[in-house]
């Protein structure tokens, strides 16, 4: 059987074994504590990157679409611009086209002239030299 000496040391014992145990267990907690809020502070500094450069994106996009919305207008303009040149050169075309036939109808009644002059002269000469018909 343990005397109380014998119980006593082994109390002791344990109870330096514990607080050695404690120690390193208590170290282990601030080791592991101090890392994992190196690892949150780390972690909170990427967020705020990520929050940083999708604030930048987002402004970037929102400047795209209004300069996409400013070329819409521009472009409508355009087009708006090009369809009045195309009815007013389709104006010109068809006023050109009218005074190209009137041109035409001119040259042709001319040469119809011309030609009727012509035949009442070789048809006088004709009378005059006496060629028969």
């Amino acid at each position: 059987m343990l005397t109380q000496d014998d119980l006593q040391l082994i109390r002791n014992m344990m109870r330096e074994e514990i607080g050695v145990e404690a120690k390193r267990t208590r170290h282990d907690i601030t080791t592991v504590g101090v890392h994992l809020e190196s690892r949150m502070f780390r972690l909170e500094n990427q967020l705020k990157d990520v929050e940083i450069t999708t604030t930048k994106i987002e402004n970037e996009l929102k400047q795209a679409h209004e300069d996409i919305k400013v070329l819409n207008k521009k472009i409508e303009t355009v087009d708006m611009k090009v369809e009045t040149f195309n009815v007013k050169f389709d104006e010109k075309i068809a006023g050109l086209s009218h005074d190209m036939a009137d041109g035409f109808q001119l040259v042709i009644n001319t040469i119809d002239e011309l030609n009727t002059g012509r035949d009442k002269r070789i048809k006088r000469l004709e009378d005059h030299v006496g060629v028969p018909q």
